[in-house]
């Protein structure tokens, strides 16, 4: 019998442990994603459950949402995405700011989406999400990705001044620049690649990162190869120097630019 061995009363089990919220006794459940899932997207799916089961609760019990860690990788991944299009707009206003054209303005800007859409491509082929760590690379590499194109831009609007037309200003601007362009490019290359192989948990993490700058800073190369001289032949005018300023502000700031020139020559 069992009476022989213990004593069986009928009642509540006996409590280990005690969850309350404002004070009213409650029952607590964690649920915890698996390491290859998203947390953004498992919280979402509970989210969709427990709309579904508030409905079939009774009337004096609710579902209360204690804790939500989807809530702190939301607000990362929105600063990370301000951070992206802050840097995309100060880099295009700088770069307006020192060439003082519109049209040159414009075509180093088109780099910028052009890069940033073959990283992407880029990310899925390697199987990659848009998660903290590659919109991390994505807004770090957004000065990069128009270093190369304005050099090229730099070179081309010099062989114009020079009376060239702008098809011959766009080929020898790019032929004259390209070996330093590729070389300031794995200069890049040579910095993040290496984060891409770095072995442990420090590798998993920033693994996606040092290929999406390498990949996104090797395409940008390739775009200020291709397109940017593209659109200069293009969208420049022969006889056109657009080194000289137009209106008083780009003449002050020309002044400006001429004064610091003349004292970096006389430190060097």
């Amino acid at each position: 019998l069992i009476s022989d061995v213990a004593n069986v009363n009928i009642g509540n089990a006996p409590f280990s442990s005690v969850s309350r919220i404002n004070g009213v006794d409650c029952i607590g459940i964690t649920i915890t994603k698996t390491s290859d899932s998203n947390t953004v997207q498992v919280i979402s799916d509970i989210r969709d459950v427990l709309k579904t089961a508030n409905r079939y609760l009774p009337s004096d019990s609710k579902i209360i949402t204690s804790r939500d860690d989807s809530e702190v990788v939301h607000d990362a991944l929105q600063d990370v995405n301000f951070s992206l299009i802050l840097g995309a707009l100060l880099a295009m206003g700088v770069v307006f700011l020192f060439l003082r054209n519109l049209r040159g303005t414009i075509i180093v800007a088109i780099a910028l989406p052009t890069c940033l859409v073959v990283a992407f491509l880029s990310l899925y082929m390697f199987g990659y999400t848009l998660n903290q760590m590659t919109l991390l690379a994505l807004s770090l590499s957004v000065g990069i990705l128009i270093d190369d194109s304005i050099v090229v831009l730099e070179s081309i609007t010099r062989h114009l001044g020079l009376g060239k037309a702008p098809k011959e200003a766009a080929y020898d601007g790019r032929t004259e620049i390209g070996f330093a362009d590729i070389t300031t490019t794995l200069a890049d290359v040579v910095v993040f690649l290496p984060i891409a192989f770095m072995g442990g948990i420090v590798g998993a993490f920033f693994r996606q990162f040092g290929i999406t700058v390498v990949v996104s800073t090797l395409f940008s190369l390739i775009v200020s190869f291709t397109v940017t001289p593209a659109l200069a032949s293009r969208w420049y005018k022969a006889g056109e120097n657009p080194e000289e300023p137009q209106g008083k502000f780009f003449g002050w700031l020309e002044t400006i630019y001429g004064k610091l020139e003349s004292s970096y020559k006389k430190l060097l």
